[in-house]
């Protein structure tokens, strides 16, 4: 029997803004374990993708325990599955 909810495994939620990307890792009850929030300038050459791979990669680094069980992302607005936009 796991002795924590982090042995159950560990969930990635993403929240994807029109300035900023928030990334927060919960246990399998959903219990934030760690969060993070980045400001993306797009005019520097920082892409959307390469700050939240970063992020995503930081909050794994700072909460090493537990399997990785999903990743779920929410947008504003619609998406084009096609274009990607």
């Amino acid at each position: 029997m796991p002795h924590s909810t982090s042995e159950l495994g560990i969930l990635i939620g993403i929240d994807i803004g029109g300035t900023n990307l928030r990334v927060a890792l919960a246990d399998a009850k959903g219990k934030i374990l760690r969060k993070h929030r980045s400001l993306v300038n797009e005019s520097l050459g920082e892409s959307r993708i390469d700050t939240l791979c970063r992020s995503i990669e930081r909050l794994l680094e700072e909460y090493p325990q537990g399997t990785l069980l999903g990743i779920g992302a929410a947008f504003p607005g619609p998406i084009d599955r096609a274009s990607g936009e």
